[in-house]
């Protein structure tokens, strides 16, 4: 399993358990995606690439789910 979806998964469980004020989950979140990107790139354009589309379409897909759950999340609290 890649890092970055380990880490999504790890604040998925995180948020989901953590007895903590709102402000807090969110500053542990934020800190917990920007260590998954350092530098100027970002989850938004990690993908995986492969000449086969079906193989690529089927990596990325759940990829593409955990961002969209992600983006859910964070636009639900504004």
């Amino acid at each position: 399993m890649s890092t970055q979806i380990r880490t999504i998964k790890e604040i998925l469980i995180y948020l989901d358990t953590a007895n903590e004020s709102e402000n807090v989950m969110i500053k542990q979140v934020f800190e917990t995606h920007k260590s998954m990107s350092p530098g100027k790139s970002g989850l938004a354009e990690f993908h995986f690439w492969a000449n086969d589309f079906e193989k690529r379409s089927r990596v990325n897909k759940p990829l593409g789910e955990l961002k969209q759950e992600i983006w859910d999340i964070l636009v639900s609290e504004e």
